[in-house]
């Protein structure tokens, strides 16, 4: 096989595994952000914005653990997605595409 033609097979499976890093990362802000606000104000609404009580000190406490984790996993699959994504542009510089 010729060097262009297996660029282009690589760029293509960069390009998967790009749009594969996008579909988990919006997953979990998805599902995270959402589960852990929603936790936040439960525990609010509940026990009291004061969170002076043990319970909605706790709930307000896991919320924001949860969201502190869910962040790192989204920041941790966007840096190999831009890792991905810088692969991706060497290689289109390699085959000579252009943007329109």
């Amino acid at each position: 096989m010729s060097e262009s033609k297996l660029h282009l097979i690589e760029y293509q499976e960069v390009l998967a595994e790009r749009r594969h890093y996008d579909v988990l990362r919006w997953t979990v802000i998805g599902l995270v952000y959402p589960t852990a606000f929603a936790a936040i104000a439960f525990a609010g609404t509940r026990w009291g914005w004061g969170f002076t009580s043990d319970r909605a000190f706790l709930v307000g406490a896991l919320g924001i653990l949860w969201l502190v984790a869910g962040s790192l996993v989204f920041a941790q699959i966007h840096f190999y997605g831009s890792v991905r994504m810088r692969r991706a542009w060497e290689l289109e510089k390699k085959l000579g595409f252009t943007n329109l």
